[in-house]
């Protein structure tokens, strides 16, 4: 233990507190990780116990995928046949790997101590999650039933088969004028959602142009979609390298528009959505 936090987390180095303080870390760097793969979509696959950083690191990439039409209880990896790794439930095992790294440390910790540390997991992740979908949606100001209307909107998503990344741009790079005619929102709850969601835009944000910078920078443009992971796959087989390069260049700076490369902003046609993958993909 000692050399471990000597050398991840030198700061603690000889306190006497120094084990309840690593597991306190360990915690909210998991807490943050994990909101941010419920916040922009990020499925991981396989979340074994090993497969946890103790540094809050997303890593052992398997079987992962961002998610493409919203299906949150969206299980990518195909020899998980009874959804434990599924999206929505990614926070809850998260906590449980946390759990079972809090109880290897009963040697040095007391039980009441490792239990508090472990509980204070929920509202950490719930209050990082929150910050950055409040970010997503071009919320600064806190008002009563904000949780409700952006929970709606998801179910919104699922229920219309929506694009989860690509309706966040939209909804970033459009006004309201062009929201209405947008072909994703083209339907009577959509379009009553809207309405409200303008109204609590306008104030937060008198300027739209100001909006629309703010949610852009936050709503990414581009993400890795299987599909498109395998066509460069194909395209390095063939001996054809330059794709790599470009989707480096993409990736890098996924919140801005590259135009030789706007189609890969798009969404899969049928059939390449919430493709399953194995760990050996």
């Amino acid at each position: 233990m000692d050399h471990v936090i000597n050398w991840h987390f030198p700061k603690l180095k000889g306190r006497k507190d120094r084990f309840k303080l690593f597991l306190s870390e360990v915690v909210k760097r998991t807490a943050k990780m994990i909101a941010g793969w419920q916040a922009y979509g990020f499925y991981h696959g396989v979340m074994n116990t090993d497969n946890m950083s103790i540094l809050g690191q997303t890593f052992d990439y398997g079987p992962y995928a961002f998610i493409e039409q919203y299906q949150p209880n969206f299980g990518g990896n195909h020899t998980d046949y009874e959804g434990r790794y599924a999206f929505n439930r990614q926070p809850g095992i998260a906590h449980w790997n946390l759990t079972a790294l809090g109880y290897a440390l009963s040697s040095v910790l007391e039980k009441d101590e490792i239990e508090a540390l472990l509980a204070s997991y929920v509202d950490e992740v719930q209050a990082q999650y929150t910050g950055l979908m409040r970010k997503r949606f071009g919320l600064i100001s806190s008002k009563e039933g904000d949780s409700d209307e952006l929970n709606h909107v998801l179910v919104l998503m699922e229920k219309y088969k929506l694009d989860y990344n690509y309706s966040f741009r939209r909804l970033s790079e459009l006004t309201y004028q062009e929201w209405l005619t947008e072909p994703n929102f083209q339907n009577p709850e959509w379009q009553e959602w809207m309405k409200q969601y303008q109204h609590r835009l306008e104030l937060d944000y008198p300027n739209k142009e100001e909006r629309i910078i703010a949610m852009c920078a936050v709503n990414p443009k581009y993400i890795l979609r299987t599909h498109l992971a395998q066509e460069v796959i194909d395209e390095v087989e063939s001996g054809r390298f330059d794709i790599v390069d470009s989707w480096m260049k993409v990736l890098a700076n996924p919140f801005v528009s590259h135009q030789v490369l706007s189609h890969w902003s798009k969404p899969a046609r049928d059939g390449g959505v919430n493709i399953c993958l194995s760990c050996s993909s």
